[in-house]
């Protein structure tokens, strides 16, 4: 976070072409922004602490009501201060939620000072932590590329105004299939104990297919309501130009992040990066030629489709070879104890 707040012209620069009319109010935003780097981390960590121990609900209450402060904080803010004024109401909003979890960390007793278990567990965390990081940091990667060739390439931000609108939308649809991620990340470690995992692992898959028909429904009549999103007629246009492909791709990769859920359920994080490293490699040099935003989700499209059926033959082939390992299962059932 203190990198980004003093370097900002030089990580800006990664994401967008200084020439673009949207830079000078990117530094302005990335800057704000950057304060809650640290809180934005020590809160999806806490977050994922309880999910792990399968006592959420009421971190998923104080997730709900911060975001409800932003919400209404956002429009507010941006009047007053303009793009300023949107940074720090999130910033608000972070910080906000930090408090709230350490007061439910302290009543629940979960803050402890166990240097003997800390030493025991970190080399664990580093070990399979890296593959995580590896994966995610190729997926930013791509969404960094993606948006600085298409701001070289049109310097007015339509293209990239409307990559972002359909971003945005995007990441709404994929709340769902995320829930269904964690469930699976959850409970066939738990499970895999009773041997009831495959049970598990069908229902998932058709609560998510099921799912994913609706959301598809839903995301291609939403061009009735892009004009609430914005009120610049290109950006609308090309918006409605890419629902179609959008829809397609979304049912896709919420799929890819069902099944990277439960691959993470068996502990098998090493699979699940490599086969993100293997697809997302390629993607990356493809999106850096890219010459506007139709190829951006035509391509995105052909891969995750590639990426679904690799997941796919990882999470079911040869069924008897998908479980945990012995060492796993203790450490569950100690935990569980």
């Amino acid at each position: 976070g203190f990198i980004l707040y003093f370097n900002t012209n030089l990580f800006a620069r990664f994401f967008l072409s200084s020439q673009g009319e949207i830079y000078n109010k990117a530094i302005s935003y990335l800057k704000i922004r950057s304060l809650s780097m640290p809180i934005c981390l020590l809160n999806n960590v806490i977050f994922s602490v309880l999910r792990g121990m399968n006592t959420y609900e009421s971190a998923i209450k104080i997730n709900a009501l911060t975001q409800l402060v932003n919400l209404l904080l956002n429009p507010i803010m941006m009047i007053k201060y303009n793009i300023e004024g949107v940074a720090l109401s999130s910033v608000f909003a972070e910080v906000l939620c930090l408090f709230f979890y350490v007061k439910l960390l302290n009543e629940k007793k979960i803050l402890k000072k166990n240097i003997v278990f800390f030493r025991k567990t970190s080399n664990r965390f580093m070990r399979l932590g890296m593959f995580i990081q590896l994966k995610y940091i190729l997926i930013n990667m791509i969404y960094i590329t993606i948006n600085k060739r298409l701001s070289l390439l049109d310097t007015s931000g339509v293209q990239l105004a409307a990559h972002i609108i359909i971003c945005k939308l995007l990441s709404i649809s994929e709340i769902i299939y995320r829930g269904f991620s964690s469930t699976a990340t959850v409970l066939i470690p738990t499970e895999s104990i009773y041997k009831n995992d495959r049970n598990i692992k069908k229902r998932i898959y058709i609560w998510s297919t099921i799912i994913g028909i609706i959301q598809c429904l839903i995301f291609f009549n939403l061009k009735h309501f892009l004009n609430h999103l914005t009120n610049d007629i290109d950006v609308l246009d090309l918006c409605k130009k890419l629902i179609v492909i959008t829809t397609t791709y979304q049912y896709l990769d919420g799929i890819n992040t069902v099944q990277e859920g439960i691959l993470q359920g068996y502990q098998m994080f090493r699979t699940s990066s490599i086969i993100s490293f293997v697809t997302s490699v390629p993607l990356l040099l493809v999106f850096s030629k890219i010459n506007n935003v139709k190829e951006v989700w035509k391509i995105a499209s052909i891969f995750v489709f590639i990426k679904s059926i690799i997941l796919y033959c990882s999470v079911n082939y040869n069924d008897k070879y998908v479980k945990l390992k012995k060492r796993d299962i203790k450490d569950i059932e100690e935990t569980m104890i």
